[in-house]
């Protein structure tokens, strides 16, 4: 949650800019709509599980395609192991399941941030047989001759936890892979629990707070002084190498607002709404 302000060098009127007001409060979701429908509050972000409703209370909506989820495997497997799981990756088995406003990522960068077509770029290409003959060496290298106790951790979103479900479900028919799923409503804690090492799987949401996908790229892990090429199907393509992150779903924002807001702008690519030109009937 986050909130920019500057000046603009864009006015060029001839008639002084005149100071308004925009109070601004953070609230759950789930309050919104009720907010919204009693003239309490002019405009408020809610879940795509309230589209419906918002539109029951003949409330404008507009969506924007800023979120992106991805899975992430961490330095506890091998990546051999890594490899297998990712090999193995069928969008196919969760594709139909997804909620309304989701859908499935061949990328990292959803076109409101790029025009450049990147899908499959550097994507690992589904290979069932290779992926069981590299999970089955990897997993003779353990004490046991198996995969070790593992807890894919994901963000708690019920419109996701039914594809993670599937994810699992598929892994474990096919690879003979046992993984327990958990949810957190911490996105903290589910990244301090892959950098320690708790946590060996998980998904979580990243969002795209700049419409220059290079600050995205930064979010994703890319670190571009190492880098002397910075094109985005490389970027696409390095990342995956490493076999530790994989893009699992893009997902929209919803914002809802009363009949008396005009120029509302939710277009600018990020997520973020344009009070420059929003008026109030």
């Amino acid at each position: 949650f986050a909130v920019r302000m500057h000046r603009s060098d864009k006015y060029f009127g001839h008639f002084p800019a005149q100071n308004s007001a925009v109070f601004i409060s953070h609230t759950p979701e789930t309050a919104n709509i009720e907010k919204l429908s009693k003239s309490s509050v002019d405009i408020a972000t809610i879940s795509m599980s309230q589209l419906q409703e918002a539109t029951s209370h003949k409330l404008n909506t507009a969506q924007n395609q800023n979120i992106v989820w991805v899975m992430e495997l961490s330095d506890n497997f091998s990546n051999e192991l890594r490899r297998a799981l990712l090999l193995s990756f069928n969008r196919s088995v969760y594709s139909g399941d997804l909620a309304v406003g989701f859908s499935a990522a061949y990328s990292f960068f959803p076109s409101t941030i790029t025009s450049e077509n990147l899908n499959n770029v550097g994507m690992p290409v589904y290979n069932i047989n290779q992926a069981k003959k590299l999970f089955s060496a990897a997993v003779k290298k353990y004490p046991d001759k198996k995969l070790p106790t593992t807890t894919l951790i994901y963000y708690n979103s019920p419109e996701i936890q039914l594809a993670v479900s599937n994810i699992v479900g598929h892994w474990q028919n096919n690879l003979g892979a046992y993984i327990n799923i958990q949810p957190s409503s911490s996105l903290n804690d589910i990244k301090s629990g892959l950098y320690n090492g708790t946590y060996s799987i998980a998904i979580y949401p990243i969002t795209i707070t700049d419409s220059d996908p290079t600050v995205f790229c930064h979010l994703l892990g890319y670190d571009y002084s190492r880098s002397s090429n910075k094109s985005l199907s490389t970027v696409q393509s390095n990342i995956l190498s490493q076999y530790t992150l994989m893009p699992i779903a893009f997902e929209n924002s919803v914002v809802s607002y009363s009949n008396e807001i005009i120029d509302f702008n939710y277009s600018l690519g990020n997520g973020m709404i344009d009070f420059a030109y929003i008026t109030k009937d």
